[in-house]
């Protein structure tokens, strides 16, 4: 098995498992990558973006292959560009990987490059091709598993919660017996405390990144994980120092640190500054999930209707089947006087979710007042009731006994679209005036109608 000391390590990509993925999380200052044969200063690529010094001077690490070592430096140049240049990437690894079929770093960094493009599937082949290279090699096997928690919490997003259960089960199985045999082994105990940080465990999640950073100080996944932590224990201060102060001083291109920056800065009311956080990390990674959820809920807010459905559109590309992403781009075509593509989108979401009852309230109403479609609106609202078991004081549920009396006698004259969808905006907490995304200390967007709109989404590595 080839792998590299600490003397000579490479500038690395340490992957990521949710709806964002990778960012360079073992990454020291200090390290100094592998380069090409000595050469001018003046043809050197670029580093610029990744603060990353390029020695003059040839190092080479012993046991692999200079040509695959040459070619891994391109990859390596490749993913630090901004945006990342993934296609070359991958051409690069899987040369050096051609060169020499050992070589680990270039497995674990092509793996990263489908994590990052959200493809986890293809990235288990690689770890997996890893395996098959270098027998035994527990981080390849946590590297799988670490996937395997991305894919639990993609299967959450599509409401699959039994293939979610299943996909963290076999998760934690590898991680604890990697644990079993290596107490110390670096990316178990990340994906532990990230296991445990969304369980709700937080001490036992801030034991595990306690552990890492004893190790490594400098790490930049365990430095994410932990504001983290602080930023779900609401100690949003110190969340936001851990964010900007230590992960993005070690790697200021890290997507996931820039996202959760961004959701700090929400969580304190900063608007602008979130949305400026957001932008670096969507910037830095194009298939940044959470990053784009957000500033969609952000642009949903403040009433940019067009702008919060590209985004959301971005992400329904990228999953289909985003259940929060169905439901913002819902409201926003609504927003954009298009109420039965709204229709559509919820409808979507409450077949794969039933039990998503306030949206059968919704799409009620918009059939009431909107569509002029009063069987369907009392369909809808019968839904509601029957689900939710609303109090005999909802309004839903006081009025709908009469709506159908009303029905049965030949119906009534609908009320003017056009005034009734200023109406339902309004009571959806939409439509009254707000201001412009410059001023400060607006609410957040997760403030919106509960069940109702996306909420905040962290992007954890």
């Amino acid at each position: 098995m080839k792998t590299l000391g600490a003397k000579g390590a490479f500038l690395m990509l340490m992957g990521a498992v949710a709806l964002s993925c990778g960012g360079p999380a073992g990454q020291v200052k200090d390290d100094k990558p592998v380069v090409a044969e000595e050469q001018p200063v003046d043809e050197e690529e670029d580093l610029t973006e990744r603060l990353v010094v390029v020695p003059k001077k040839v190092e080479f690490v012993e046991g692999i292959d200079k040509e695959a070592q040459k070619a891994f430096k391109r990859g390596v140049i490749a993913v630090s560009t901004t945006p990342p240049d993934f296609a070359t990437a991958r051409s690069e690894f899987e040369n050096a990987i051609s060169v020499d079929k050992a070589f680990l770093e270039a497995y674990f960094n092509l793996g990263m490059t489908f994590e990052r493009t959200s493809q986890p599937k293809e990235a288990i082949k690689v770890y997996e091709r890893a395996m098959d290279a270098n027998p035994g090699n527990l981080d390849a096997e946590g590297y799988i598993g670490k996937v395997y928690l991305a894919l639990s919490h993609q299967a959450k997003e599509t409401g699959d919660a039994k293939k979610a259960a299943e996909y963290e089960v076999e998760a934690k199985k590898i991680f604890d017996a990697i644990i079993a045999e290596d107490p110390d082994n670096e990316t178990a105990n990340n994906a532990l405390a990230l296991y445990w940080l969304f369980r709700g465990v937080r001490d036992t999640a801030e034991d595990f990144v306690k552990k890492v950073l004893m190790m490594k100080p400098k790490n930049v996944v365990a430095l994410n994980t932990r504001g983290l932590i602080n930023l779900m224990a609401g100690k949003l201060n110190i969340a936001k120092w851990v964010f900007e102060e230590k992960a993005l001083k070690e790697d200021p291109n890290s997507t996931e640190a820039w996202t959760n920056l961004g959701l700090t800065y929400m969580k304190m009311g900063r608007t602008p500054e979130a949305v400026t956080s957001f932008e670096k990390a969507i910037k830095l990674n194009r298939d940044n999930v959470p990053a784009r959820m957000n500033v969609a809920a952000i642009y949903l807010e403040y009433l940019h209707y067009q702008a919060a459905l590209d985004e959301y559109d971005a992400v329904l590309k990228l999953v289909p089947n985003n259940l929060e992403a169905l439901i913002g781009s819902g409201s926003s075509l609504l927003g954009l006087s298009k109420p039965a593509e709204a229709v559509a989108r919820w409808e979507k979401v409450i077949g794969m979710d039933p039990g998503r009852a306030v949206l059968y309230a919704r799409i009620g109403k918009v059939y009431e007042t909107l569509l002029n479609d009063m069987d369907k609106a009392i369909a809808a609202y019968d839904q509601y009731v029957n689900r939710a078991n609303p109090p005999d004081n909802d309004p839903i549920k006081a009025k709908l006994p009469v709506l159908k009396q009303i029905q049965a006698q030949g119906g009534m004259k609908l009320p003017d679209p056009e005034e009734d969808l200023d109406a339902l905006l309004e009571e959806d907490g939409e439509g009254e005036e707000a201001p412009p995304l410059e001023k400060e200390g607006a609410a957040p967007a997760e403030e919106a109608a509960p069940s109702a709109e996306p909420a905040p989404a962290p992007a954890i590595e």
